[in-house]
């Protein structure tokens, strides 16, 4: 309605030194409240040449991102599981293919 105006949209950077610190550490742990609130308070008192590889990788993320890669940070867990079971799929198709095409040739 006219008394509420829509959210703000949050803006989609793709990067960031914070983003890259938080990508490394997290990845492939299950992410709570409790371990972003822990990463953050690392990364409020980090010194600056600790953060600095990460700002770089950050910085790197953001211009991947500008340039369309969805996850400029690497695969997903869950992405990676999928692309696991794909491969899994077609080679049980290939298989299936080839028992067909011997009993055929017999």
């Amino acid at each position: 309605s006219a008394d509420h105006p829509p959210p703000k949209k949050q803006a989609k950077r793709g990067g960031g030194g914070m983003r890259a610190f938080f990508s490394d550490k997290l990845r492939g742990t299950r992410k709570t409240e409790q371990s972003f609130k822990a990463l953050h308070e690392r990364w409020a008192a980090m010194p600056a040449a600790e953060r600095a590889p990460y700002e770089e990788k950050g910085r790197a993320a953001v211009l991947a991102h500008q340039h369309g890669v969805a996850n400029p940070f690497g695969a997903t867990q869950k992405e990676v599981d999928r692309a696991s079971r794909k491969r899994q799929r077609d080679k049980q198709a290939v298989e299936a293919i080839e028992a067909a095409d011997t009993l055929i040739a017999a």
